[in-house]
């Protein structure tokens, strides 16, 4: 009985850990062994292990059983440990869970949240595993982490200010459908080398400023709509590839070159830079990008620009330089032909230029079907060869193999029964109308407009060659109408399912909203009214500041989130101290996080109310003590004066007794003097004494008792 004793002695010496009243684990206090085993804990305490001691450098955490842990704030912050390891998989993070610790790798299988600074600081931390399950990246999470690699979900919604600061990431491939981006969210990342946007739309305020690799290569940015203020300060580019964007804020003084597949020049809130070329296409409208004077680019789609060339202003000729065989440029305004038609082209047979799997132009000697878009040597029956664009187009009588063509195609020849068409009419005998008719011969009505094939003149079957058909009305539009998109699937205009949206591009993102409605800038969506974090503009909902709940522009805010300010001289959205909720300043808390108490005079929060001079009066607030008093049980009332005011009288602490009253020796309080006493005190009378005492105004007490009653003697 005894050696079991002392081995379970042993046994708990070695684990240095408890439990708390959650069934959370937590250090105890005790050196660790390198290596500890915790078996079947559910969660780790709220800075269960910061700065935790082990018996060497090293501490091995390693957690078994079946159940996930749930890993609190700051449980393991400044813990100088190489390992954590949990059999089945982490529950949740906590904020700074992990921040400054010596951890090498960590598995976040299975968890979807990774708190602000949960990694902060980790700097050996070189292997994180199993990303795909995270939606949410909080503020400075993996801020300095050394990690090379790190894979996003495309669910991922949000990545907070300063995610990635100054982390050793090599590239990244933005998620496509991330709607929150903070400001500096990799930045001053040193080895970053390539960044695959991913048809996001927005560039966020210093969001790659001082990443120093030699060149940072940038893919898939002609989705951006977006450069916000010094998102690619000091970060040398060499070419950049926009189409969509509608406003830059950055100088691109590190940029070489800018490739602009767009017809109308963004705003510019920055001059940019004098040595940036930029490069447009023959739809440009303006003469400058900006500040900078651009170059027209009038290769084709099989020829790219050969930059060493260009000399004046206009690109072509020996400018251009033909691109691989079966390669294109898409547009002729790059340096580089990227689009790899060869699986496009050998579906359509004598096809040379094949884009998003159509055919745009067939090899010489062919001529393509204007309905079909298919490359053939000889126009097919019931086509006709037009000679102003080689193009096989159809004849519009029925039933007619062949027709005079170019500016007559309803003037038949030929029919498909074989026949000649009437000399007269040019038609084919028939029982049915043509092309864009309905009815019985000779009662032929016409369809719709832009149809070729219908049953009533109220809807259509099949609408001409490339125009479009609304999925519920079947009419037929060159581009689809207000509060319609065009389905590149089936070439038809679809209903926006945007609700209250009058224009859409991709549904469900809207365009315009409806009168009374305003578009969210973010989700682009439809809203009665701005939703927090957004300030209305127009017919807009623009986005705050981040973490800023209502205000009135981009660069102010009337309500700040929990846990932050607005300084008003930077303009920015700043953290509140860490144990506080919320704040008007950096060093003025109104309200402190659970744990804590609010100290009203310093406006800091504090773990417990200081002995001298403040009383709790509730779970949330440290008030002072009266005037002069050390401690008091509430504002009213105090339970020890300070040494120099210590006689407690009438709910107050006092030097002195006022006249009329004494101190007696074995009290801390005043007492009423009595009427009378003998003059001149008795040495050892000390309330005597202290009743005797002259008032500056009256002479003593007993003096003035006298006087009143030889006053009051005589008189009777």
């Amino acid at each position: 009985m005894g050696l079991l004793y002392l081995w379970l002695l042993v046994i708990t010496a070695l684990s240095c850990y408890t439990k708390d009243a959650d069934g959370c684990v937590k250090y105890d206090g005790t050196k660790c062994e390198t290596t500890i085993t915790i078996p079947d804990a559910t969660c780790v305490a709220e800075g269960g292990f910061s700065n935790a001691e082990s018996t060497g450098y090293e501490l091995n955490i390693h957690f078994t059983g079946t159940n996930k842990v749930a890993i609190k704030k700051g449980a393991f912050n400044n813990t100088l440990f190489i390992s954590f390891m949990s059999d089945a998989g982490i529950a949740s993070l906590g904020e700074s869970s992990f921040e400054g610790t010596g951890i090498d790798s960590i598995d976040l299988k299975g968890v979807t949240i990774v708190p602000a600074k949960c990694f902060s600081m980790c700097t050996a931390l070189s292997t994180i595993s199993n990303t795909k399950d995270i939606i949410e990246i909080g503020d400075e999470a993996f801020n300095g982490v050394p990690a090379t690699t790190f894979e996003f979900a495309e669910s991922m919604t949000k990545i907070g200010a300063k995610a990635f600061y100054s982390s050793m990431l090599t590239e990244i491939k933005l998620p496509s459908v991330i709607t929150t981006i903070g400001s500096e969210a990799f930045s001053y990342a040193p080895d970053l080398a390539t960044v695959d946007v991913n048809n996001n739309e927005n560039i966020g305020e210093k969001m790659f400023a001082g990443c120093s690799a030699e060149s940072v290569t940038f893919l898939n940015t002609e989705s951006i709509k977006t450069i916000e203020t010094d998102a690619f300060l000091e970060v040398t580019i060499t070419k950049l590839h926009l189409k969509n964007v509608t406003s830059i804020g950055d100088t691109l003084a590190t940029v070489s070159t800018v490739f602009f597949h767009g017809a109308i020049a963004p705003t510019f809130t920055k001059d940019l830079s004098t040595i940036v070329a930029v490069y447009v296409n023959d739809i440009y409208t303006a003469t400058t990008f900006g500040t900078a004077t651009v170059k027209k680019a009038q290769c084709d789609k099989l020829h790219k620009i050969n930059l060493s060339g260009v000399v004046d202003g206009k690109v072509n000729g020996d400018d251009c330089a033909a691109c691989e065989s079966k390669m294109s440029s898409v547009d002729g305004v790059s340096d580089e032909c990227s689009l790899d038609m060869t699986a496009c082209i050998n579906d359509h047979a004598n096809c040379e230029i094949c884009i998003d799997s159509v055919c745009e132009s067939c090899v010489t000697g062919n001529k393509m079907t204007e309905d079909t878009k298919k490359c053939v040597a000889t126009c097919p029956e019931k086509y006709y060869t037009s000679t102003s664009d080689n193009m096989c187009k159809k004849c519009t009588t029925a039933n007619c193999a062949t027709c005079d063509g170019d500016g007559k195609p309803d003037v038949c020849i030929t029919c498909t029964d074989g026949t000649t068409a009437d000399p007269t009419t040019h038609l084919c005998a028939t029982t049915t109308c043509g092309t864009g008719k309905y009815g019985t011969p000779p009662d032929c009505k016409d369809c719709v407009a832009l149809c070729d094939v219908c049953s009533d003149g109220t809807s259509c079957t099949t609408c001409k060659a490339t125009n479009k058909k609304t999925e519920d009305t079947h009419l037929c539009y060159a581009t689809c109408p207000a509060t319609y998109y065009t389905s590149t699937a089936d070439n038809m205009c679809k209903k926006c399912t945007a609700t209250n949206c009058d224009t859409c591009e991709n549904n469900p993102k809207c365009q315009k909203c409806s009168k009374n409605y305003l578009l969210l800038e973010t989700t682009q969506l439809c809203v009665a009214s701005c939703t927090n974090n957004f300030y209305e503009v127009g017919q807009e909902c623009k986005k705050c500041l981040d973490h800023c709940s209502k205000c009135t522009d981009a660069t102010s805010c009337t309500t700040p989130e929990d846990n932050y300010y607005y300084d008003a001289q930077t303009k920015k959205m700043e953290l509140c101290t860490s144990d506080c909720a919320k704040c008007n300043g950096k060093e003025q808390c109104s309200v402190c996080k659970t744990g804590f108490l609010l100290e009203q005079v310093t406006l800091k929060c504090v773990s417990e109310c200081k002995t001298l001079g403040y009383y709790k009066k509730d779970d949330s607030n440290c008030y002072t003590c009266k005037t002069n008093c050390d401690q008091c049980k509430d504002g009213d009332t105090c339970t020890v004066c300070n040494s120099k005011y210590e006689i407690y009288f009438e709910n107050n602490c006092i030097e002195k007794c006022p006249v009329q009253y004494f101190k007696p020796t074995d009290k801390k309080t005043c007492e009423k003097c009595k009427e009378t006493y003998k003059d001149p005190c008795d040495e050892t009378d000390e309330e005597c004494k202290q009743c005797m005492v002259k008032n500056p105004d009256e002479g003593t007490f007993g003096v003035a008792v006298a006087m009143i009653l030889v006053i009051v003697l005589c008189f009777f």
